[in-house]
């Protein structure tokens, strides 16, 4: 099956180089049989000319005898090919044939033209008034000049002209021209031999064969770099969409010396990305105001519910409310701040620290909190006993408690198993977390690092989180260049890794 191509540019080139080398092609051969016909046409016109000035109209064996060895000496030089005369009588004797057909002529392959009683024939007279005609000129022949005789010096008339079958015949294997003329009781052959003229056409043929795919390729390559240029302001177009990301919507693509197709479309393209990063930092602001100015009345109001729970009576009904309450803030609160971090990241204001941290000792201490949290998991670690690497101690612990987190939460209740491994390689520096439990649902996985979604559909409320834990992970690793992926969910067990480029030790 033919792979379909979808390169704008090859398609040009494939329907440039089809459709040219199709036309090019039937030029070629409709040429080459207009040349072949020009060819036996020039030929047929000096053949036929020669013999109407040339060939004596009388079966005269002093009239020949006087003119054969010029006619074909003449006939040679003029057409530029062996030349060949044979004259023979009704009953296809012989009477005169030239060494180049002596045995190599078959008379039986061609048809001859009716011969005339030499008594039908009227003898012009020449000067004296004997019967023997006057001498023909014998001057040079010229193609140009008219068919048929010259006029008779004693005459008043121009002879008609011989009347004459064409054959292509082949000799050796050789093809011949053949005429066949009516003469005085006899016909007279003139063959002249087209090996020079194949040759020629043989040339000309192979020359355009060589010069086709040399053409061919020319026109490619110009089909190429023309519609390379015609497409440029679309590879600009792709450079600078390739670019646009959250983070980034102020590019724009310059296009004031492109075609006017073109600018029209990058003018729309530039007002779309106007339109979206105004919306998009409007959006953004409002994310970033809306957590900022939460903040202080969710302080007050967490201030207040731990004082009342304070004051409440043990048991009471009053201190079960307060306590939910102050639980609903504290969770809003973690929210809000959350919400902040986002709209820090889309905005491209999450300013790292860098610093060299130990990553083992990092590990370690984020596992004893997770430890303190779940008494019933086991945790398990193979760790090398220290790895320095830079990153944002903040940040990047954030990613940490994120992942143990969800090892802790989304494990069995009992028997459960946390396995954290860094293996080094010689590209990257690999943190593998690992957790028994139940699978991540098939149809969640590829969306599990968008916003507000949590690996359990109905958002159970038993289990804490709103859905943005992984994103924020997965943005903090990306800001470190790092990636964060889930590597496997199965019966097993969940797998995430992250993967930070190596910096060497």
């Amino acid at each position: 099956m033919v792979k379909v191509i979808d390169s704008f540019r090859m398609r040009i080139l494939v329907w440039t180089v089809a459709v040219t080398g199709t036309v090019l092609l039937s030029f070629g051969v409709m040429t080459g049989m207009a040349l072949y016909q020009m060819k036996m046409a020039s030929i047929d016109e000096r053949l036929s000319s020669l013999a109407n000035n040339r060939f004596p109209r009388y079966n005269d064996e002093w009239e020949w005898n006087r003119v054969i060895n010029i006619i074909e000496d003449v006939g040679e030089r003029t057409l530029g090919s062996q030349m060949g005369i044979s004259v023979y009588d009704k009953s296809r004797k012989e009477i005169y044939v030239s060494d180049v057909l002596k045995g190599k002529l078959d008379l039986e392959s061609f048809s001859e033209v009716e011969v005339v009683e030499e008594s039908e024939i009227e003898r012009p007279l020449g000067r004296g008034g004997r019967g023997r005609p006057e001498p023909f000129n014998m001057g040079e022949w010229s193609v140009g000049r008219r068919s048929g005789p010259p006029p008779l010096k004693g005459g008043e008339r121009i002879l008609d002209p011989l009347k004459f079958t064409k054959h292509t015949i082949k000799i050796d294997g050789t093809p011949w021209r053949v005429f066949v003329f009516q003469l005085p009781n006899a016909n007279a052959c003139v063959g002249v031999d087209l090996s020079g003229a194949m040759e020629d056409m043989n040339a000309a043929r192979s020359a355009f064969l060589w010069a086709l795919p040399i053409a061919l390729a020319l026109l490619a390559a110009g089909a190429w770099f023309f519609s390379s240029r015609a497409i440029r302001p679309l590879r600009k177009m792709t450079g600078v969409a390739s670019l646009i990301s959250a983070k980034n919507l102020s590019e724009r693509i310059d296009a004031e010396r492109e075609d006017k197709e073109f600018r029209a479309l990058a003018e729309v393209f530039n007002s779309m990305l106007g339109r979206l990063e105004a919306s998009f930092g409007q959006a953004t602001r409002f994310s970033a105001d809306a957590a900022h100015e939460l903040k202080t009345p969710l302080a007050i109001l967490q201030g207040h519910l731990e004082g009342l729970l304070q004051e409440a009576e043990d048991g009471s009904k009053n201190q079960r409310t307060l306590g939910m309450l102050l639980e609903e803030t504290q969770r809003l609160t973690m929210i809000t701040r959350k919400l902040l971090l986002l709209s820090k990241v889309d905005a491209g204001q999450l300013n790292l620290q860098l610093e060299p941290v130990d990553l083992v000792r990092m590990i370690e201490e984020t596992i004893e909190d997770c430890e303190m949290q779940s008494l019933t998991i086991k945790f398990e670690s193979k760790l090398p006993q220290d790895y320095l690497f830079s990153v944002d101690r903040t940040f990047f612990r954030q990613v940490l408690q994120n992942l143990l987190g969800n090892a802790v939460k989304y494990n069995l209740e009992t028997d459960g198993v946390v396995s954290v491994k860094l293996v080094e390689s010689e590209k990257a520096v690999n943190i593998d977390i690992f957790n028994t439990g139940s699978p991540i649902p098939q149809r969640m996985q590829s969306r599990l690092f968008e916003r507000f979604v949590r690996g359990d559909e109905a958002r159970n409320r038993s289990i804490d989180g709103i859905g943005l834990g992984l994103n924020l992970a997965q943005e903090f690793a990306k800001a470190h260049g790092a990636t964060l992926q889930l590597v496997k969910s199965d019966d097993n067990g969940t797998l995430f890794r992250v993967t930070l480029p190596f910096q060497g030790r």
